[in-house]
């Protein structure tokens, strides 16, 4: 199930995007479907995303029926969308570390409620008493953190060494 009923646009998810009126809930027992059925009603290409890219790579076929009508829209304000892994396959791990953009914490914000880590599907995030911590390696960059995090508290961030990187490499 997708809710966009009330859609975050621009830099989200969660507390930075700008909440819009969409109207629509999507279901299917096809997640990818579901992705790529936004992607047409946004008039985006699938491919951009690399979830869909992804899935294209490993022989997804896109085979999708519409019940009901879908909206157009072609004013929708998208995050700037980065890559996740670039440059020799030897390293990209350390691409994925310190160079790709990634969720923060913003401990004065935090609570330690605990809805980032239970969401996390790739439980790549722990926590002390005093904060929490990201394992980066294990962080698939869904984002889903950003989106139930009830106090705003995280956002996704470019690295240093990423805006440094980007601006040289031109990317």
């Amino acid at each position: 199930m997708m809710d966009g009923i009330l859609a975050m646009e621009g830099e989200g998810p969660g507390k930075s995007g700008k909440p819009r009126n969409i109207g629509i809930v999507l279901g299917s027992t096809d997640t990818m479907a579901i992705d790529f059925t936004v992607c047409s009603m946004l008039g985006i290409e699938p491919e951009r995303l690399f979830t869909n890219q992804m899935a294209i790579e490993d022989g997804y076929e896109e085979d999708i029926k519409i019940e009901g009508d879908m909206p157009r829209i072609t004013d929708f304000e998208l995050p700037e969308i980065r890559t996740l892994v670039w440059g020799p396959e030897k390293f990209q791990g350390f691409v994925r570390r310190h160079i790709v953009q990634r969720p923060v914490c913003n401990d004065d914000m935090c609570r330690l409620c605990g809805e980032c880590w239970r969401y996390c599907p790739a439980k790549a995030i722990s926590h002390d008493k005093k904060r929490i911590h990201f394992d980066y390696d294990k962080c698939i960059r869904c984002y889903c953190c950003i989106e139930v995090c009830p106090h705003g508290a995280l956002k996704a961030k470019e690295t240093k060494a990423g805006m440094v990187m980007r601006r040289v490499l031109k990317v």
